[in-house]
């Protein structure tokens, strides 16, 4: 969502506690999105209802820009958020790093119904040319490692 300013802020091994602390699932896509999928979240302002920590996701409010209101902690506020974005998402709040599987993005073999996946992974409109990926190595996506 747009960002904010702090006045003061602690910072951690996983950066300032709370940054990152709350995400948007794409349920038809089936992986986590931001505004660069749904631009519309950046007109919307989020702060927290208690100082988060490290440790556990405090409870935010969420302004939305018809300047409605909802709380991270309201039953509905998924709904009000697929209202928003036109699809049906869900907010969740931030997991371990060993929630593989809440963290893992699709992978290509998934996008095999849509034809353009690598142009729409990258953000590029259809006259938009690729970029030049013959320099980097090739990956074994099923193990995540690169292939000599």
């Amino acid at each position: 969502m747009g960002g904010g300013e702090l006045r003061e802020c602690r910072v951690g091994a996983n950066g300032i506690a709370g940054d990152r602390a709350w995400a948007l699932r794409d349920e038809a896509a089936g992986e986590m999105r931001g505004g660069k999928k749904f631009p519309v979240l950046l007109q919307c302002r989020a702060r927290y209802v208690q100082e988060p920590s490290a440790e556990r996701s405090a409870n935010a409010e969420i302004t939305l820009p018809d300047g409605g209101r909802v709380r991270t902690d309201d039953p509905g506020v998924s709904e009000r958020l697929s209202a928003l974005c036109g699809t049906r998402v869900t907010l969740h709040p931030l997991r371990s790093a060993d929630d593989r599987d809440f963290h893992r993005r699709r992978l290509p073999s998934e996008h095999a119904e849509r034809k353009h996946w690598l142009r729409e992974a990258l953000g590029r409109l259809p006259d938009e040319p690729l970029p030049d990926l013959s320099r980097f190595a090739r990956l074994d996506l099923t193990s995540r490692v690169a292939v000599p």
